[in-house]
């Protein structure tokens, strides 16, 4: 139906065209983004609201990077935190859950030279509350994954997380940035607005293209005036929700295009 890429990215600059900050709101809530932190993080440098938290997550969990032998030890508690993670999200995207089975063995696959699975354990309750799954190629580490058990989320194990995948990735092995990926328009998340907020992640702007096959361009022409119609309709209803999405980032693509 369709292929999209970015370019244009401006992950290592402070500025774009007209002086305009990377920082000013308008500039972030459209068009396209790639959700990044370039510096090493200094717990001393946050916010006072931002220490808190960090803090409060690292006092209330354990983070440490798994082996494969940790996986097959704590097989039971990682899958329930990924059936708790999910059980939430609204029907219109929620997922069918892996098998354990097939669950627990595609993370161990995970684990290896280009790659690190992190695993959260609530100290309180010697519970496993989660995990994030960390790929890396030359200077650059993803968040890929990050599965948490929502009943946890008080004791800001998002922010111990997050905070330890930096310390170690961008203070310990100089890696050049961690990305969370782009602008995220189908799934219903504050997420990279928490990780903006509270460990410092910027939205730096990019241009996002995207290129259709001739038989689906017009059709998709002819729905986009239609979007906002189909938004509250879609929230109920698969077919459109997918539909709405594409619909969106179309949106975002003329709005990279203006800008």
């Amino acid at each position: 139906m369709l292929a999209r890429y970015t370019s244009d990215s401006h992950i290592f600059c402070d500025k774009i065209g007209g002086g305009k900050s990377l920082h000013d709101k308008q500039i972030r809530d459209i068009g396209w983004w790639h959700c990044v932190r370039t510096e090493p993080i200094d717990i001393d440098m946050l916010t006072a609201k931002q220490r808190y938290r960090v803090r409060r997550g690292l006092q209330r969990n354990d983070i440490f990077m798994a082996s494969v032998d940790d996986i097959d030890m704590e097989a039971e508690g990682i899958y329930q935190a990924y059936l708790n993670s999910i059980a939430d999200y609204p029907k219109v995207y929620l997922p069918t859950p892996s098998p354990k089975d097939t669950f627990i063995c595609g993370l161990k696959q995970l684990i290896n030279d280009k790659s690190d699975l992190w695993l959260c354990r609530d100290k309180k309750s010697g519970n496993i509350v989660g995990y994030a799954h960390t790929p890396y190629r030359e200077n650059v580490v993803f968040l890929s994954s990050l599965k948490l058990d929502p009943a946890y989320f008080k004791n800001e194990v998002n922010a111990a997380l997050v905070y330890e995948i930096c310390r170690y990735y961008l203070n310990e092995k100089n890696f050049a940035y961690i990305i969370d990926g782009e602008r995220n328009i189908r799934h219903q998340t504050a997420y990279q607005d928490f990780l903006v907020s509270v460990l410092g992640f910027r939205k730096a702007p990019c241009t996002l293209n995207i290129v259709y096959h001739p038989a689906v361009k017009p059709i998709i022409a002819m729905l986009y005036p239609l979007r906002n119609i189909l938004k509250p309709l879609a929230r109920s209803n698969k077919l459109l929700f997918n539909i709405y999405c594409i619909l969106l980032q179309e949106q975002c693509a003329r709005e990279c295009r203006q800008n």
